[in-house]
């Protein structure tokens, strides 16, 4: 039997060093701990403390010298104001060294009354920051402040603009453009340009953020008004800026910042109507290379002189045989879908002596007269003319078809006509050159300037902007009338036209529309230009699908033949793919660009008026019975170089109400939707119904 062993803790040799030292730790007389209770009832009174001398504080500081430290360290700041609409006034007046100054002063005075409010002390800053009233003032005073510096970079980028195109030498230039103008550097004003919507982008996020801060029934009623008017400029400001800065980086590309570029330009007289604006009897060459132009060059003879260049012996579309047999330059413009006929110029370009071109820009006659309104008449000695914005097209047509001294130069006169007008227009005063401006954006947005680049980018940028004339796509219901004059009668300005469009919605959500085009030639009879008959190809481009009912009023012209020896255009049979013609009224029905077309012949005399209409049945329904909103919708698009009024009336099975409408214009009565309005740009009609 084992014996008891038993362990003297006291000898080290028998104990494990671990067990001593715990030993060791038992011995220790334990420190003191400091209750949690205890911590947080110290940092209560600690609390309440503050709390109390705070209530102190603002006990003895009473609401009256509150106001009053509001009103010295803020509102005075802010009603000081003269500064600020100097500086808008001097802008309107294009005052660019005065709006710069005052707004440099303005913000200044804003930004120091600011700096006050941060140098008092910690309680009564964070009093001001967070009492409802005076942070809405001090975020008024933000947003005065960053308006004073929107304002003097617009200044400063005026004038900086004014001293590219405030040229003090003129000198004499055989060039067709001045000589200022071709040594203006396009990448330099980019750059600069570039800087200041930079700057202007970050203010505007800026004051949109400050604008959020801000509780509207705390503003001093005498900025209501003009707090209105700030916040409804900065969003637009905002995207105009961003749009502006990529239409600055595509710039830089289209003069020449990477490589040479040469673009045609095409002068459309809309007198004679084409389906991308007129005729084009006149056209110029301009290359850009490093920002600079180095050549442009506009040929006497006009496109004529491409004529007997032509390799190809190519068939016209249908509707212009009963003109000519072959297909020419000046009628290329044959499509509505203005990318399509800018590649179709190019093609019939190159086939003329091997010119290629990065681009194409058509300009409506109509957009020159826009521009004289601004610039004021010009004499032309030699030809012992007065252009005006009323004449131009007319006295222009004159002295091309009947004065002409030299047959195989017919435009002379607008070669002449061109370098006084560009330098008119460039050596414009502030003031005009910002009515130009004006009358450019509204010129963009009625096609009176359309545009096409190869390179894909840029195209994109101005397909996105609605700048480069393509038939659109749309969800639901669509329309684009487009008038082609084919027998070279220059009628179309003394033409009116109106559109009416009726939608009968059936029970079962069915729709019939019926497109009824009025025309009324008002020309005098025996005018050498407008005293003559005017033969039209209409088209009606409708949803794909549609299905074609009847038609009534054309004129009925047999389609000519193609001449022997002449070949057919494999990219114009490509695109027009004819799926029926109608015998009874002559109706070409053909699927182009993703959409039905409907083409025929409407020949008028001076003072006649006829009517064509054009009956169909839509491919799709809407649900009408549905317990769900019905939702409607309609693109139309306006044709370049003509001007229509427009009537829409939707008939409903029965009586609904309208939740949402867009325009506001449109009215309802009963089971009639109507909507009126002139088609000077694209419109867009819908309605949700309930």
């Amino acid at each position: 039997m084992k014996k008891d062993v038993k362990l003297n803790f006291l000898k080290k040799e028998e104990v494990s060093p671990h067990l001593i030292d715990l030993r060791k730790k038992e011995k220790r007389k334990p420190k003191f701990i400091f209750p949690v209770y205890f911590f947080r009832k110290i940092c209560l009174i600690f609390s309440l403390i503050i709390l109390i001398f705070s209530i102190f504080f603002f006990i003895k500081l009473s609401n009256s010298q509150i106001l009053e430290l509001k009103t010295k360290l803020i509102e005075a700041q802010l009603y000081n104001l003269d500064n600020f609409f100097n500086g808008v006034e001097n802008l309107e007046n294009f005052n660019f060294i005065e709006a710069e100054e005052k707004f440099n002063l303005a913000k200044k005075d804003f930004s120091q009354g600011l700096e006050k409010i941060e140098k008092t002390n910690f309680l009564v800053k964070n009093f001001l920051k967070f009492y409802p009233r005076s942070a809405t003032v001090i975020n008024l005073l933000k947003i005065f402040r960053d308006s004073s510096e929107v304002g003097e970079v617009l200044a400063k980028t005026g004038r900086e603009i004014q001293y590219f195109i405030s040229f003090k030498n003129k000198e004499e230039s055989s060039e067709i453009l001045p000589k200022e103008i071709l040594e203006t550097d396009f990448l330099a004003l980019t750059k600069i340009l570039k800087e200041r919507t930079t700057s202007i982008s970050f203010l505007t996020k800026r004051i949109e953020k400050d604008f959020a801060r801000i509780n509207f029934n705390y503003i001093p009623k005498n900025f209501q008004k003009i707090f209105n008017l700030i916040k409804e400029e900065i969003p637009y400001l905002n995207k105009s800026t961003k749009d502006l800065f990529v239409f600055l980086e595509n710039l830089e590309k289209i003069v020449g910042r990477e490589s040479k570029k040469r673009y045609l330009i095409l002068f459309q007289n809309n007198n004679e109507i084409r389906a991308t604006g007129g005729f084009l009897g006149t056209y110029a060459l301009i290359d850009f290379e490093d920002g600079k132009i180095k050549n442009f060059e506009m040929p006497a003879g006009g496109t004529y002189d491409l004529a007997g260049w032509l390799t190809v012996k190519v068939a016209p579309p249908a509707p212009f045989l009963v003109a000519q047999p072959k297909w020419q330059f000046h009628d290329a413009n044959w499509f509505p879908d203005f990318p399509t006929s800018a590649k179709k110029l190019i093609w019939f370009l190159e086939r003329s002596g091997g010119l290629t071109v990065d681009g194409v820009m058509a300009v409506n006659a109509e957009l020159i007269s826009d521009f004289l309104e601004v610039i004021g008449e010009i004499s032309l000695p030699e030809y012992q003319k007065v252009i005006n914005s009323e004449n131009f097209i007319l006295e222009t047509q004159k002295a091309i078809e009947i004065e002409r001294k030299e047959k195989k130069k017919p435009k002379q006169f607008l070669v002449d006509l061109t370098p006084i007008f560009l330098e008119r227009v460039f050596f414009s005063e502030p003031a005009k050159l910002f009515k130009i401006f004006e009358k450019t954006i509204s010129g963009f947005k009625e096609k009176k300037i359309l545009f096409y680049f190869s390179e894909r980018e840029i195209q994109k940028f101005f397909q996105e902007k609605n700048l480069a004339g393509e038939i659109r796509e749309t969800p639901l219901d669509y329309l684009f009338l487009v008038a082609t004059n084919v027998n070279g009668a220059k009628t179309e300005g003394v033409i009116s036209q109106k559109i009416h469009y009726q939608l009968e919605i059936g029970v079962d959500g069915s729709m019939i529309g019926t497109l009824k085009i009025k025309r009324n030639h008002q020309g005098k009879q025996g005018d050498f230009f407008t005293g003559k008959q005017d033969l039209n190809w209409l088209r009606v481009y409708l949803p794909k699908g549609v299905v074609f009912l009847g038609s009534q009023g054309a004129t009925k012209k047999e389609l000519a033949e193609i001449k022997k020896g002449i070949d057919l255009d494999e990219n114009l049979k490509r695109i027009e793919k004819e799926i029926d013609f109608d015998l009874f009224s002559g109706t070409r029905i053909t699927e182009e660009f993703n959409k039905t077309c409907f083409g025929n012949f409407l020949e008028i005399k001076p003072g006649e008026e006829k009517e064509i209409s054009f009956k169909y049945l839509l491919p799709f329904k809407l649900n009408i019975f549905e317990k769900k909103p019905i939702i409607y919708s309609l693109l139309v698009q306006k044709q370049s170089g003509k001007k229509s009024e427009l009537e829409i009336e939707i008939i409903l099975p029965e009586k609904r109400k309208i939740i949402w409408k867009h325009p506001e214009e449109i009215r309802q009565k009963d089971e009639v939707i109507k909507f009126q309005t002139n088609l000077d740009t694209d419109k867009f009609f819908a309605f949700i119904i309930e």
